[in-house]
């Protein structure tokens, strides 16, 4: 067994090596600054980043005990934020790159990718999955699920102790953003209901998307976009658009009018008397969003068709479906950004500097007119007076907070304690997340899925697009990742480093069972490509060299 020890601050191995050798080329890319620290590049077009980067502030130095990295060519440490933080790596400050990853329920990835890289017992395999049609129905009325930011007012965010966070639990999921220096939580309690919020840090723009039906977290870059929830679903997947109130250059237009669409075309559905007037209304609608919307899949890499046949409820609406192609079919869905999905506990502990979503953000919507006060209101009782909850910050948080953002919207508490998520929940008792084969539509073959693993396990994946038009996607899924690494040790479940390559570029997968993460570094590439494994962080620097963490690619 090999001992790694801190001596001086820099890890020395018992062992020789020729480190002088290994790091030269890290020292001549710190001279001629090629280790700049990362940011979206203007275009953020796709394609490589530089592998390594540099820090500038004091790194992050983890609690004893937490999960870290260390390289074996160099046994440098290296925490969750990327930053080297033990060894001669660390002397550089160098940095690991992130890779823009998704994540999602094994379910509806194998229904969206009907080919794919899956990761087994430590080797990846191209299976095919399933066959299915791809099958499009209206599951909500169109922007029936509010976003947030933009063309809204933009997100209010406030610290983790602030009494407008304290919705947060500590074993909630969040998906964490970090961006020019800046990181920020967008809590799924508050995307379950709203799924999309368009945001921007330091003059980058950038969607967060989450689908709740399938478990599947998205960021986007927006320079050009702001996307809202369209209502329709993909096979079991969020379809978004884009607000026809944007210009080319991504700027709201100030000359358009401010709701999504004309007051006059839904006065018309209303209004109309005959089934004669409603299915010209409905075409004239649907003649609308053709022409102004356009609609992206949340797991696929383009802008696609709907096939619109009018809107819930409404009798006499024809039976023909409306076509809607959109200004930008066939254009290219923005890149991907980095993404982090994990516990607000950890995300707390990496990035203590961050600020959370404020529960308020919506209610505040409501009292300034860019939400509609309906939204409000379908949580009051009878006795409840809207305008007396939106006066007062206290009621409005205890309405938002102990009415909506409490409940995941496919679960029916049994006995209920308010009838609101009962009422959108077609699934009765028991938890949608835990509950296999819960998907719409229910009946085969539409909801035909691989069930080699749960519906409703945890996956992590990337996607990419070739240039010959060629879809590839690699996926690593939660139950092979402890199958192959095993339970692990104390609270904190099964921990791995799978060093392993997607689209030719060398990546390490990193998972920790109790803080429900998976995303991925870049591996640098030194005098070697650089392989990780998973360890538990020691302040004097001393490990032990097992490999039970660690699978090589």
């Amino acid at each position: 067994m090999t001992k790694y020890r801190n001596t001086n601050g820099v890890l020395k191995r018992a062992k020789q090596f020729n480190r002088r050798e290994f790091l030269k080329g890290a020292s001549l890319a710190v001279a001629t600054g090629m280790l700049a620290p990362w940011a979206p590049p203007p275009s953020l077009a796709r394609g490589r980043q530089q592998l390594l980067g540099t820090y500038t502030a004091a790194p992050l130095l983890p609690t004893p005990g937490d999960m870290v990295l260390r390289d074996k060519q160099t046994g440098t440490i290296w925490n969750l934020r990327g930053q080297a933080i033990q060894g001669p790596l660390a002397e550089q400050h160098a940095m690991l790159q992130p890779v823009p990853g998704a994540t999602t329920f094994w379910g509806p990835f194998s229904q969206n990718f009907h080919k794919a890289k899956v990761w087994k017992n430590g080797r990846n395999e191209t299976e095919p999955l399933t066959e299915n049609p791809e099958l499009t129905l209206i599951a909500a009325p169109l922007h029936g699920i509010p976003s947030l930011g933009e063309p809204r007012s933009p997100v209010e965010f406030v610290s983790p102790s602030d009494r407008e966070a304290t919705y947060v639990k500590d074993d909630d999921l969040v998906i964490g953003v970090y961006l020019n220096g800046q990181a920020r939580a967008y809590p799924l309690r508050i995307l379950w209901y709203h799924e999309i919020i368009n945001d921007e840090i330091e003059g980058t723009k950038f969607t967060v998307t989450r689908c709740p039906l399938a478990g599947s977290s998205v960021v986007l870059e927006g320079s050009k976009h702001r996307f809202g929830v369209s209502g329709f679903l993909w096979n079991n997947t969020q379809v978004m658009y884009q607000h026809p109130r944007l210009a080319e250059n991504g700027d709201l237009n100030p000359s358009a009018a401010p709701q999504l669409v004309p007051f006059e075309l839904i006065s018309a559905l209303e209004e109309a008397q005959t089934g004669e007037e409603l299915a010209s209304a409905v075409e004239e609608l649907g003649g609308f969003m053709s022409a102004k919307l356009s609609f992206w899949l949340q797991l696929g890499q383009q802008a696609v068709a709907m096939q619109w046949a009018g809107i819930f409820g409404f009798p006499g609406v024809p039976n023909q479906p409306i076509k809607l192609a959109g200004p930008h079919l066939g254009d290219p869905r923005p890149a991907q950004l980095p993404m982090y999905e994990m516990t607000w506990k950890k995300w707390k502990a990496l990035y203590p500097e961050t600020d959370v979503v404020s529960i308020l953000t919506a209610g505040k919507y409501v009292r300034e007119g860019t939400l509609p006060r309906s939204w409000l209101a379908q949580m009051l009782n009878e006795d409840e007076n809207i305008e007396d909850i939106l006066a007062d910050d206290d009621a409005l948080r205890d309405i938002v907070e102990n009415r909506l953002y409490k409940f995941y919207p496919y679960v029916c508490p049994s006995p209920p304690e308010i009838a609101f998520p009962c009422e959108i929940s077609p699934w009765g008792d028991g938890d949608y997340r835990e509950v296999e084969g819960l998907f719409t539509p229910l009946e085969p073959p539409h909801n035909s899925m691989d069930l080699k693993y749960g519906t409703k396990t945890p996956c992590f994946f990337l996607e990419d697009s070739k240039a010959n038009g060629e879809h590839e996607a690699q996926v690593w899924v939660s139950d092979e990742i402890k199958t192959r690494f095993g339970p692990g040790e104390g609270d904190y479940g099964t921990r791995a480093a799978i060093n392993d390559k997607f689209n030719q570029q060398s990546i390490v997968v990193i998972y920790e069972e109790d803080a429900q993460f998976m995303f991925a570094f870049e591996r640098p590439e030194l005098e070697a490509t650089l392989s990780f494994k998973a360890v538990s962080f020691n302040p004097d620097g001393v490990y032990d060299d097992d490999e039970e963490n660690q699978d090589d690619d």
